[in-house]
């Protein structure tokens, strides 16, 4: 089973020494597959993002920690040598005191390291006692994970009141990553946090932090999860257990956590799916797993149905043709619909979305009043269209939409950068069109 592509990505950076803290935000609560351990015989399994991160990513680490703002402070891996370091009997579970402590722990293990074995250890000015074994331990350079669940929340983007123990605490994750004794230490640090725009600032425009993008999984990654499910859900995938590409195709778009929650109850029921219930499941899928965010259509009318506008429908019949072509160099990026309200902008497009036989989503409101959370939107209906393959995607009322008026702080100019930003994408050239329609 081949590593996902950012798990390389990780990797790369951090074996270069490019990095050692990694900011993971896109589809971070998705189940993923585990590959088999060969070494201790585990078998491949589904799982979350820091199962993977644990056992695979970091199964080499000495020492790996996680921190969860409801959870507070765990031992995730290395209980023995934590037990040596800091045998403390209760680990905090507020995030300065958390902060505080890992801080802490990490400055005493680089002071540790640069001991020769039979000197005095550093002395620790902590309230938690520093184990005595931690002496014959002098010199070795550990290697150290902190992991840090749901970012967002512990190190939020702030509105623009002062708030000087967030930014005290997110100053001090940064310096992990770009002073010299973190930096010579081995060190790995994940922020995992689902928008990135949600992230305190500091965080998430560290120059020294490698960002990376969690995708959606693609086709050929679901072909391996029905390939995998097949053997844990048989009678639900009872129709596909030797054609695993065809479900995966047409589920393309879907998470990987909503489709095993759907074989889990079709396993449960006796029902088998069937290749007539895809194309609904899949918008049931998406739907729910955009959060109210986009919104699948059926058109039922085609561009016969739009009486006058010769020209207007022989170029867009000329477009759609060479889209099923597949001959993309010339094929547009997307169409402004502008015209005043009862011009029949709409009808128009619904009718060109029926010619071209393709999935069509309309995007909805996703404006929100709190900081960041317009954006972080935004991202995530571009990453569920960019997940979907061959797609049309409506923007109706654009003016409106996306203007949120002179006093948004920015917040209309950064989603229309954005927007911009992917629309110029030339990947997504023949893969998505953007149809946008507005009133001036």
């Amino acid at each position: 089973m081949p590593a996902p592509r950012w798990s390389d990505s990780i990797r790369t950076h951090y074996l270069s020494g490019a990095a050692n803290q990694f900011v993971l935000h896109g589809n971070v609560n998705d189940r993923l597959l585990l590959p088999a351990d060969a070494e201790s015989g585990k078998p491949a399994q589904a799982g979350n993002l820091p199962d993977y991160l644990i056992q695979h990513q970091l199964r080499k680490f000495d020492l790996v920690l996680s921190y969860e703002l409801g959870a507070g402070l765990r031992v995730e891996a290395g209980a023995e040598l934590f037990r040596k370091l800091r045998p403390a009997d209760d680990l905090p579970k507020d995030p300065p005191s958390a902060i505080g402590y890992l801080d802490h722990l990490l400055r005493f293990l680089v002071n540790l390291r640069q001991l020769k074995p039979g000197e005095t250890p550093p002395k620790d000015t902590s309230t938690g006692p520093v184990s005595p074994s931690a002496e014959p331990l002098a010199g070795r350079n550990f290697h150290v994970s902190f992991m840090l669940k749901g970012a967002d929340l512990v190190f939020p983007r702030n509105s623009n009141s002062l708030n000087y123990q967030l930014s005290a605490m997110a100053s001090v994750v940064r310096s992990w990553s770009k002073e010299t004794h973190f930096l010579d230490q081995n060190l790995a640090v994940f922020l995992i946090a689902e928008n990135l725009n949600d992230l305190h600032p500091l965080l998430a425009s560290n120059p020294r932090s490698a960002v990376v993008d969690i995708d959606m999984p693609d086709a050929s990654e679901l072909v391996e999860a029905f390939g995998f499910f097949a053997q844990r859900f048989p009678k639900a995938l009872s129709n596909f257990a030797n054609s695993p590409a065809l479900p995966a195709e047409r589920l393309a778009g879907a998470t990987l956590g909503s489709i095993e929650g759907l074989l889990k109850t079709r396993e449960y029921e006796s029902r088998p799916l069937v290749e007539s219930d895809l194309s609904e499941l899949k918008k049931d899928l998406v739907e729910k797993d955009s959060q109210g965010l986009i919104e699948f259509l059926e058109p039922t009318r085609t561009l016969e149905d739009v009486y006058g506008s010769e020209s207007v429908k022989a170029w867009m019949r000329q477009d759609i043709a060479l889209w099923q072509q597949n001959d993309l160099e010339a094929m547009p990026m997307g169409y402004l619909l502008c015209g005043p309200v009862g011009t029949g902008k709409t009808y128009l497009v619904e009718c060109l979305a029926g010619e071209a036989g393709v999935p069509v989503v309309k995007m909805k409101n996703f404006r929100e009043k709190w900081v960041g959370s317009t954006e972080g939107n935004l991202e995530k209906i571009l990453d569920l269209v960019d997940a979907l393959g061959y797609v049309l995607l409506i923007i109706d009322e654009a003016d409106r939409s996306l203007s949120g008026g002179d006093n948004d702080g920015g917040t209309s100019s950064r989603v229309i950068a954005r927007l911009k930003e992917f629309m110029s994408e030339t990947s997504h050239r023949g893969k998505v069109v953007i149809l946008m329609m507005t009133n001036r």
